[in-house]
């Protein structure tokens, strides 16, 4: 499967205060000619109505949104941006069916999961339970006592 070329999008979703990415495109024309249009997104996920060149209809495409953060490839920069998945994501973070509510389970249950993944992400930075523990860690060195 080829990469999808995606129309310029203006709007920009954000994930937390310090990063913004650059949203998927609403509309989306594949090399081959494939036309996905979004018909339902959230934070995480989304689901895109799929059409062959001639206009007729082939499915839907429910999705878990990946985010690259802002990199630079051979000199030239680029933004940190929501991307579809690639083929080999496909069964993982992506599927296609017939069904627009097959479509929308599927989409709402890629979202449920990487919010559950977030939530149980610990945060990066100190806090003060980290540092308590380190702090007790620290202490216990060389008292022999391994006990918590």
């Amino acid at each position: 499967m080829s990469e999808p070329r995606e129309k310029a999008n203006a709007r920009q979703v954000t994930r937390s205060s310090a990063e913004k990415y650059q949203p998927l495109a609403i509309e989306i024309v594949q090399n081959g000619g494939h036309h996905y249009r979004q018909v339902w997104r959230d934070d995480h996920a989304a689901v895109y109505e799929q059409r062959n060149p001639f206009g007729a209809f082939i499915g839907y495409e429910a999705i878990a949104i990946k985010r690259q953060k802002a990199c630079r490839v051979f000199g030239r920069q680029y933004a940190a941006k929501e991307i579809y998945p690639c083929s080999e994501d496909w069964g993982k973070l992506a599927i296609s069916v017939s069904n627009l509510d097959r479509a929308m389970e599927a989409a709402m249950e890629f979202s449920k999961r990487r919010k559950k993944r977030l939530l149980e992400t610990p945060q990066k930075g100190a806090d003060s339970s980290r540092i308590a523990q380190g702090r007790r860690a620290a202490s216990d060195v060389g008292t022999g006592d391994t006990a918590k």
